[in-house]
């Protein structure tokens, strides 16, 4: 080759992307948790250190909630206050309702000079359970003469929520602190509320509401049942505003006149400070009690001795005149004397995600707290048959979607109005023993020049495996669909191009029984992953190839690793992510024809390796995926050091890489030549390329 064509070239940048997966809403906002996680908590091989960074700050977790409820308020969310186990962030999981740790934790670890805190907002794709994690720079003096602990968590909520930085100069969701902050900008109650609709009316206010005692609702909705007090009962409802109140009558059976205790519970429901009034037939108040806050907290009245037959009155409202005063609770009636539910069995029910349950459906879980909720019984197994699903109160119509059931396994399979098959075998169209759930929707309607964009996401509460979705247009035909999360208890498919105006169909297959949780969103935006790398592996003994990975911001990466189902049976391609020690820092294994998700890493600023691997007969792969999370700078007055990969007197937020891993990084290049069998470049003076993103990733040698 003459010397003029080996001369050192600039290659094209592969994989660049926004650092966030922004505009997505939580599946189930209306039971998210949060949790604080205890000091030494790994977050990505730093150990956390919540108590150093708010030495000056003891109350810093009210200051954290009351952030968090401020956005809540706004639109169809709760907050629930849980405890944190210590495993590590991201640890494999579902992304939501694990019970090791909250939907949403919190932590503080060094994550970069310039930056007070990261976070990583809600992604339904890939982050797993980094989704919706907040991590304060540890190395920051938050409260006193630092910074506002209040006006940082203020923005990274929004963050959890799925908003991107904003321009208004008056929205939370500047870039950078240029100030305390006492509140949301409309801009930012607008964009919320594109996302989670307005907060609604719970199904007991009626036309005219519940809030005196003639507008009562009456708590006796189990006779029908055979209720027999063993159980209690429980509904969930909501004080949607300041001014809400919500009145419940119920008269004790008349065969009892021993103790009842009415229970109201927000401690695992939402933020929400609760006052309860009880009060007897003529009106007159029994007894009043009120929940601290700000974590939610469980009130208990109890009634020495009932009266049968006479009616009583509860009645719930706002304890507390701030942001505190809003959100969902549980209210639960047992007559103590008769109830064989214990207490821990209760706070259990009543902390699940079951406030779209009706009191005969919470009587089951009373009974059976690990039983399957609306067990079809195989009733909905054909598509023809498929359940109408309707519009998540609150939100535009056709817009959003949400179920709560199970999988279970009947006999006998029906598909397609066509054969059958027995559990255990296979007629025409036969489906073995596993259960399916169809669930219809219409989409919006869309303009023209509009690409509808349908994501639907399933995840277990059991501990199962996930119901794989499959889509069907209004006729029966599978829609193509992009999978976007394959693992750790999520299962997440995307369909661009639905027609607007139409019917589909949802159908889960159940691979185990258990209960699970979907939802649907109809958009216009599709997922924004990159396609980080793709091609062919070379086919030699190790049969790699490798990219240079630089960091310029430490951040969540989400990766997606699929592998040609044109592959032999058997054959496999794994991911390696390689630091600059050269420690394996994350590796990920896909089969022939699969696309597979792990848990989302934290990748500290810095350059890496990232090699992909097959074994004998693999020929190809595919890497996407997409940097999560978004970090909010300090107060532009602030003194601060340039991020890795910036050139002195570069302009903010712009980064110079180096074409090439061994023109930064010989160690990591020639570790790779020596155990991957690629070949490292040669050591010429390094090319700079220059470019806006946190992060690049590009070939680790010329082509």
């Amino acid at each position: 080759m003459s010397k003029a064509r080996s001369r050192l070239r600039v290659e094209a940048l592969e994989g660049r992307d926004v650092p966030a997966a922004t505009g997505f809403p939580w599946g189930n906002a209306g039971h998210l948790t949060l949790s604080f996680a205890p000091d030494g908590t790994d977050v990505g091989g730093q150990a956390s250190a919540l108590s150093a960074a708010f030495a000056d700050a003891p109350d810093y977790q009210a200051d954290v909630l009351r952030a968090f409820q401020t956005w809540a308020v706004q639109g169809n969310i709760n907050i629930a206050v849980q405890a944190d186990g210590g495993d590590a962030f991201g640890s494999p999981g579902a992304r939501q309702g694990d019970a090791r740790f909250g939907d949403v934790r919190i932590g503080a670890a060094p994550v970069q000079d310039a930056d007070l805190a990261i976070a990583a907002p809600h992604d339904p794709f890939l982050a797993g359970t980094w989704s919706g994690d907040v991590v304060f720079d540890s190395g920051t003096t938050f409260g006193g003469g630092g910074a506002d602990i209040f006006s940082v968590a203020l923005h990274e909520a929004g963050h959890v929520f799925g908003l991107d930085h904003s321009a208004d100069p008056r929205s939370v969701m500047g870039p950078t602190l240029t100030g305390a902050r006492t509140g949301l900008a409309a801009s930012d109650v607008k964009a919320v509320r594109a996302l989670y609709g307005t907060r609604v009316r719970d199904r007991y206010d009626g036309g005219f509401g519940n809030g005196s005692l003639a507008l009562a609702d009456g708590l006796n909705p189990l006779a029908g049942v055979g209720f027999d007090g063993s159980t209690p009962i429980a509904l969930y409802a909501d004080i949607t505003s300041l001014k809400d109140r919500d009145t419940f009558a119920f008269r004790p059976q008349l065969a009892y006149a021993g103790p009842m205790t009415i229970r109201v519970q927000t401690a695992g429901v939402s933020l929400l400070a609760p006052k309860v009034t009880v009060y007897d037939q003529a009106g007159k108040v029994v007894q009043t009690a009120t929940g601290d806050g700000p974590a939610g907290s469980t009130v208990k009245i109890t009634l020495p001795s009932v009266v049968p037959g006479r009616k009583y009155y509860v009645r719930v409202e706002s304890g507390t005149k701030d942001v505190f005063g809003v959100g969902t609770y549980a209210l639960a009636v047992t007559y103590d004397g008769r109830n064989q539910v214990d207490e821990a069995t209760i706070d259990r029910v009543l902390r699940g995600p079951y406030r779209t349950l009706t009191p005969a459906d919470l009587q089951l879980l009373f009974r059976n707290p690990d039983g399957l909720v609306h067990d079809d019984h195989g009733s909905d197994d054909d598509e023809s048959e498929a359940s109408r699903l309707q519009t998540t109160p609150g939100f535009r119509a056709r817009t959003h979607y949400e179920v709560l059931a199970s999988v279970s396994a009947p006999a006998v399979v029906l598909r397609h109005g066509g054969g059958s098959g027995e559990s255990g075998g296979g007629g025409s169209g036969g489906h073995g023993s596993d259960d399916l759930d169809n669930y219809r929707l219409r989409t919006p309607v869309w303009t023209r020049n509009q690409v509808g964009v349908l994501t639907a996401t399933v995840w277990s509460l059991s501990g199962a495996v996930p119901p794989a979705i499959t889509v069907l247009d209004g006729l029966g035909n599978p829609v193509a669909t992009d999978i976007l999360a394959n693992g750790n208890g999520t299962y997440t498919v995307q369909a661009v191009g639905v027609k607007g105006n139409r019917d589909y169909v949802i159908q889960l297959d159940g691979a185990a029984p258990g209960n699970y949780s979907m939802a649907v969103d109809l958009t216009t935006r599709p997922a924004a992953l990159a396609t980080f790398a793709q091609g062919t592996l070379p086919g030699t003994t190790a049969n790699a190839v490798a990219r240079a990975l630089y960091v310029a911001q430490g951040q969540v990466f989400d990766f997606l690793l699929s592998a040609p189902a044109a592959d032999p049976a058997g054959t496999s391609v794994q991911l390696l992510v390689i630091n600059a020690a050269g420690s394996t820092v994350y590796a990920l294994a896909a089969a022939a024809g699969q696309t597979v998700s792990g848990p989302a890493v934290f990748l500290p600023a810095g350059d890496y390796a990232v090699v992909i691997q097959g074994s004998a007969g693999a020929t190809g792969y595919t890497l996407r995926g997409t940097g999560l999370t978004i970090p909010i700078g300090p107060m532009p007055t602030d003194p601060t050091t340039q991020p890795v990969f910036t050139s002195p007197g570069a302009p903010d937020g712009s980064y110079t890489y180096p074409a090439y891993l061994g023109r930064y990084d010989a160690y990591l290049a020639n570790l790779i030549e020596a155990q991957y069998a690629v070949a490292a470049p040669s050591t010429d003076q390094a090319v700079l390329v220059p470019s806006t993103d946190p992060y690049v990733m590009m070939p680790l040698a010329p082509p």
